[in-house]
């Protein structure tokens, strides 16, 4: 091996290694390929919001009210307790169609920011009557109707 080859290999930052990765490596050996692949990194959060959206919002029209189709609106409101409260129904959401127990977990953290938030929301007069937090009280509702909320120990997690 080329000395020069094997430094910069020594000193070269280390790849995150995934199943994919792993899977496109020995893929390219098994082909005679030299070439290695590296899938990026997904952002399981952004993909989940889509994906809700798509399958629960329905648009309104001339012939029909719609359903849910404030949710897009409410993305881009300030309050946290909104913003947490839908990521929580979307990662549960995804999560439990996809089998990724990390995406439920993380699902189940957000649902306790949601309910701090909301809490906060609620404590001050001001905020308490905001179409916002309706809103969170709405998208809880569904997340409590359609996912496990029995462990309320990861509901503590920060």
């Amino acid at each position: 091996m080329n000395s020069s080859v094997a430094a910069k290999a020594h000193t070269a930052p280390p790849v995150e290694r995934t199943f994919a990765h792993s899977y496109a490596t020995n893929t390219a050996s098994e082909h005679g390929s030299s070439m290695l692949y590296v899938q990026p990194p997904t952002d399981w959060d952004q993909y989940a919001v889509a994906r809700f959206i798509s399958h629960y919002v329905e648009p309104a029209s001339d012939h029909d009210p719609g359903y849910m189709d404030f949710l897009t609106h409410m993305l881009n409101w300030p309050d946290s307790s909104s913003r947490e409260s839908f990521l929580a129904v979307s990662l549960a959401s995804f999560g439990n169609v996809s089998g990724m127990k990390e995406l439920q977990v993380r699902s189940k953290v957000h649902y306790g920011r949601a309910l701090r938030a909301l809490q906060a929301a609620l404590n001050d007069a001001a905020t308490a009557v905001h179409d916002s937090t309706l809103l969170s009280v709405v998208i809880l509702q569904t997340y409590e109707v359609g996912y496990d909320t029995r462990d309320l120990s990861l509901y503590a997690t920060k």
